[in-house]
């Protein structure tokens, strides 16, 4: 059995119940040790070992398609998602089971590559060539003074970062009071816990598949009842010009902006962002954290949490996947300082981190964008090592550490905030200076992914010593609050056409300057 938790737990009850011919051997779990109703728990480094033992594996987890993906290849015929089918001894049953498990994800896929056809094909197309079609609801909508709030990206930064720009605009007088300003959303999770979070700030706030569908090729064509409120590069609606071009496979946005405009949005946030030093909209609509599995999970008194996140994956700010052993001398030290540790994000929790007593939030039943949300809301310190979680906290007022990110052009900017980067080596070993790094990244192709260039570079990541100091500066800058030094201000005023790290309220880590000084 593939998983100790609660579904792992289920199902073995029914099996030992209902089919008297299976013998549970084992349970196979990355965060639990030691036994479960009698039974071994291992970790999945040593499945190999009784592999040929066994029968099936049957995975009891949420995240089966992860585990296949991770497992040895020679055990992948013995494998299997849980189903109801399995526990029947009717043959039948486990056919037919299994075909509208199938059938179901057949139809969900058929599903989705529609709904993709006609978000990037059709609508646009439609709004493009047949715009006068939507003229009189145009119309309608402006005359009623309506607004839509368009180009706010599916990604947890992008949604957390563009709602936080949308009310600080609304804060600054950039918007028209006037107005009615509305936010229509297709209905994935996330979607839905943003709109029930803070949909109170807008007029009228949906997360539904059908009026987001509807209201499509007009939000596309109409650009004078659209307000933009995306800091990314990619833009979901016509051109300025009304013109259409077909996106690239698998890309679900009409074009995207070159990186010089794409900095100029990003500057206008931040210098919005350093006028309102003290103004956080998400964190002042956050509902208190009542959710009663959460505070179950967290115990009688969640209090003094410090939250753990690991990179599994590559890509855009992260060109290495997180090194478990640099974290260790850290964990050790909010451990001693006794900080209650939890670890966030999807990952698997690291082996090495199974000898501390963190909390495996990341692999419970109960992670979901809503209760990332109500932790980063409450926690007293954390640290992230990827873009987008990291406006958590950010968006949130809370404090935290940014590691191992390469992109140096989109500084964070929150005053708890210190930040320990990834650096470059060229193909002599060099490191590369910050201005250069800077130029690294500019120098990639304009339209795109922001991809590391491996291959020509090479990724240098914080060691355990350089991540501990920045723990430990994060902690004392809590308890006593202190201005930038004269080496950090000398970082921000890193001499480069593409830098706006001038605008960023963060600071990089102090002894992480000292130690690489010679690249200012």
């Amino acid at each position: 059995m593939y998983g100790a938790g609660s579904g792992g737990v289920y199902l073995a009850s029914l099996l030992k119940r209902k089919r008297s011919d299976v013998e549970i051997v084992c349970f196979i779990d990355s965060s639990k040790t030691g036994h479960l109703d009698g039974i071994e728990i291992i970790s999945p480094d040593g499945i190999l070992k009784i592999s040929d033992e066994l029968d099936a594996v049957i995975i009891t987890s949420l995240y089966s398609e992860e585990i296949l993906a991770s497992l040895p290849e020679k055990l992948l015929p013995k494998c299997v998602a849980a189903d109801r089918g399995l526990l029947s001894k009717d043959t039948f049953g486990v056919i037919f089971s299994r075909a509208i498990s199938r059938l179901g994800r057949f139809t969900r896929k058929i599903s989705k590559r529609a709904a993709y056809f006609y978000e990037t094909r059709v609508a646009p197309l439609l709004a493009s060539r047949a715009g006068w079609m939507f003229w009189p609801l145009f119309k309608a909508l402006d005359m009623a003074g309506v607004r839509f709030v368009v180009n706010i990206g599916d990604g947890v930064g992008h949604i957390i970062e563009e709602l936080d720009y949308f009310f600080r605009m609304v804060r600054a007088g950039k918007t028209d009071g006037a107005k009615r300003y509305i936010w229509i959303r297709k209905s994935p999770p996330l979607s839905r816990a943003c709109v029930n979070f803070f949909g109170k700030g807008f007029s009228w706030a949906v997360a539904n598949n059908l009026i987001y569908y509807l209201a499509l090729p007009v939000i596309y064509r109409y650009r004078s009842i659209g307000l933009d409120c995306g800091l990314a590069r990619t833009k979901r609606r016509l051109t300025a010009d009304n013109k259409y071009y077909k996106p690239t496979r698998r890309k679900n946005y009409l074009y995207q902006l070159s990186k010089k405009d794409g900095r100029r949005r990003w500057g206008e946030f931040l210098l919005l962002k350093s006028h309102q030093p003290d103004y956080f909209p998400l964190r002042e609509m956050l509902p208190t954290c009542q959710d009663s599995a959460l505070m179950n999970f967290l115990g009688d008194k969640p209090e003094k949490l410090a939250l753990i996140h690991v990179k599994a994956l590559t890509g855009n700010a992260t060109a290495k996947r997180s090194d478990a052993n640099t974290y260790i001398d850290a964990i050790s030290f909010l451990s001693d300082s006794g900080y209650r540790l939890v670890l966030v994000g999807r990952e698997q929790m690291p082996e090495q981190f199974q000898r501390f007593n963190i909390l495996n939030y990341s692999e419970s039943e109960i992670a979901s964008f809503e209760n990332d949300m109500r932790l980063f809301g409450i926690a007293e310190i954390s640290i992230v090592a990827g873009s987008g979680i990291a406006l958590l906290p950010s968006c949130l007022n809370r404090p935290y550490v940014y590691i191992n990110s390469w992109h140096l052009t989109k500084p964070s900017s929150h005053k708890l905030c210190v930040v320990a980067p990834t650096l470059v080596r060229n193909m002599r070993g060099k490191l590369l200076t910050f201005a250069d790094q800077i130029k690294l990244y500019e120098s990639l192709p304009d339209f795109g992914p922001e991809m590391f260039p491996s291959g020509l570079y090479e990724p240098r990541d914080l060691t355990a010593e350089e991540m501990l100091e920045a723990v430990t500066e994060l902690d004392d800058l809590i308890r006593v609050y202190k201005e930038r030094s004269d080496l950090q201000e000398r970082y921000c005023a890193t001499k480069s056409e593409h830098s706006m790290m001038e605008l960023s309220q963060a600071r990089v880590s102090q002894r992480f300057l000292e130690k690489h000084e010679a690249l200012l």
